[in-house]
């Protein structure tokens, strides 16, 4: 039987912000109907986009077939409450890309603010048959040590 008494529920770290959930109750009373309702909530957290990308090749600061370069990714946070000590993982499953260091440090990012991993970029080689204009799928999984867990993908020309 139900005991009376306040509602307590968690929510995970790695909700997303703007993640909306409903919650069922129904409310009881001894010799009285049920009730039944529904609460929608939506999440207060961080919600992260890829904004934008850079490159640092020591030349055109374009990345072109047979280069490596410096890939620096300007991520946005469009949630509504601020994720701290975000740290980045780069894969991409093209065969013809290579990436020789695939971690990156983005730190904290604001809500309503957009940083990126200057500090601690990707280095990615890009491989000599790729067309150039080629559009290459790239995927940074997002994460923090409070459970915060993101994956975004982005397209870089090359």
């Amino acid at each position: 039987m139900p005991q009376p008494g306040n509602f307590i529920f968690s929510i995970p770290e790695d909700i997303l912000g703007g993640t909306s959930f409903v919650l069922d109750f129904e409310i009881m009373s001894a010799g009285r109907p049920i009730w039944s309702d529904h609460i929608s909530l939506t999440v207060a957290g961080a919600l992260l986009s890829a904004d934008s990308y850079n490159v640092q090749d020591g030349n055109n600061n374009v990345p072109e077939p047979g280069e490596t370069f410096e890939l620096i990714l300007e991520v946005a946070n469009l949630g509504s409450t601020t994720v701290n000590d975000i740290e980045g993982f780069l894969t991409c499953s093209n065969e013809n890309i290579e990436i020789t260091d695939a971690n990156g440090t983005f730190g904290d990012i604001a809500s309503g603010s957009t940083t990126g991993n200057t500090g601690d970029t990707f280095n990615v080689t890009a491989g000599t048959t790729i067309i150039p204009g080629s559009l290459i799928s790239f995927e940074v999984q997002l994460t923090n040590n409070t459970g915060f867990d993101n994956s975004i993908t982005f397209n870089v020309q090359i």
